[in-house]
């Protein structure tokens, strides 16, 4: 089998019910332990441990059918990123796959972004109930989610969970662009460093060695420079979402924020994110550092491991104080900007106060929501899973209709209804932009 027979195989199984049953399972039953806040919790580390080893082990048994190793999977995945056919958009997909399962920054956002989704459906079926109107529940997810938009726009707590939700979702896509960006440098690195090999042969060990750390040093300067842009850029989208989100549910007159220079965002709980470049160019840097790579990389440094070296960059190691990251977190950013709004506004403060007032609630009656809604999700996991499950049976006993067939017929025979509905979506998607 080809490389793009390969990297194909591969996505259309990670679209199947067959990874997606216990990958979702696992998601859904664990990303309560995940909510938007700075500090990062020892359990919410070992959630991430469980998540690589069982999407190791899903993988590996699947390349095994496949009749290859996982080494071979994740050559032709890198290989496709060096092409600009169809098999990179592929491979990019997967590597998506990847930043998840390998770099904890993405892995978090993309657990609090669940929770709150589990959140707003519990609070929807709630709130159908209450209302009692006989109105016959959605079946399909997706329609829910909708259910669950329409109905909260007189709900003041779903209206934040929804405000919440769409932060989540930008702080998502900024860790996945921010590790795309990393594993763009990782791979440079190598590059330069292969290079520098051969160009010793020809200038001798000392002159490619020089010429190697320059090359390293701009390239080092290159990423932070795009992670610094990618940060800023997301924080002045995330201002105006919030923004505007909070002038709509306010009493007040909306009043135009200040100019970005004198934007009210908080300051980054270390150094700045602009004397990172610096910092960086004020050291060369050697080679990269060795890092014990994940689970899924089989001795490549796909993604920093959880390992990383205590000796290397502070600023940007894993570690159990803060994510590393210079956003604020939702209440932070929601905090700030209502303040702004309120301090522009003469009436602000007397609204506030009012809004302040209106939103206390016993002691009693939000233990007795909590239980509410704790019993709801419990019953909406039960539901998906049930829903999982069944459909993992249907696609087995599809699966095993002719078992005289090869095991590459099976995989061509698998991969042609989902690719093909897959490529149809990709293509769809792309007509849009």
């Amino acid at each position: 089998m080809d490389e793009r027979g390969i990297l194909e195989s591969i996505l259309q199984f990670t679209h199947s019910p067959m990874w997606r049953t216990p990958v979702d399972n696992f998601i859904d039953e664990r990303c309560a332990l995940f909510t938007d806040d700075e500090e990062m919790k020892v359990e919410q580390t070992e959630v991430h441990m469980q998540f690589r080893k069982i999407t190791d082990d899903i993988l590996s048994k699947y390349v095994k059918e496949l009749g290859i190793t996982l080494e071979d999977a994740l050559n032709a995945v890198v290989n496709s990123m060096d092409t600009a056919s169809q098999t990179n958009r592929l491979g990019k997909k997967f590597m998506q796959e990847i930043f998840y399962i390998e770099d904890f920054p993405t892995f978090h956002k993309m657990m609090v972004r669940r929770n709150i989704e589990l959140d707003i459906l519990a609070q929807c079926e709630i709130s159908q109930k209450r209302e009692n109107s006989g109105a016959k529940t959605a079946n399909d997810e997706e329609e829910a989610m909708r259910l669950a938009i329409e109905a909260s726009l007189n709900d003041e707590e779903k209206t934040r969970r929804l405000m919440e939700l769409e932060d989540l979702q930008l702080q998502e896509a900024l860790a996945l662009s921010i590790a795309a960006e990393h594993e763009r440098a990782r791979n440079t690195f190598e590059k330069i460093s292969q290079e520098a090999v051969e160009e010793a042969k020809v200038v001798g060990k000392a002159a490619a060695e020089e010429t190697k750390l320059k090359k390293l040093t701009a390239a080092e300067e290159e990423k932070e420079k795009t992670i610094v842009k990618l940060e800023e850029r997301a924080l002045e989208v995330r201002q105006q979402a919030m923004l505007q989100r909070l002038t709509a549910t306010m009493v007040v007159e909306p009043t135009p924020v200040a100019p970005k220079k004198e934007a009210p965002a908080p300051a980054p709980a270390k150094a700045p994110a602009e004397s990172k470049p610096a910092a960086t160019a004020a050291k060369a840097p050697t080679a990269p550092p060795a890092v014990p790579p994940g689970p899924l990389s089989r001795g490549r440094p796909i993604m920093p491991s959880l390992h990383t070296d205590h000796g290397a960059d502070s600023g940007k190691k894993f570690g159990f104080s803060k994510l590393p990251t210079h956003q604020p977190s939702f209440k932070q950013l929601e905090a700030t900007m209502a303040k702004g709004i309120a301090g522009a506004s003469s009436a602000g403060g007397g609204a506030a106060g009012a809004g302040a007032a209106s939103s206390k609630v016993e002691d009693e009656e939000l233990a007795r929501r909590a239980e509410h809604m704790r019993k709801q999700r419990e019953l909406i996991l039960q539901k998906n899973r049930e829903s999982r499950e069944e459909e993992l049976r249907n696609y087995m006993n599809t699966k095993t209709t002719n078992p005289a067939d090869s095991s590459v017929g099976r995989v061509e025979r698998h991969m042609t209804l989902d690719l093909a509905q897959r490529l149809r979506n990709d293509i769809l998607d792309e007509t849009k932009k």
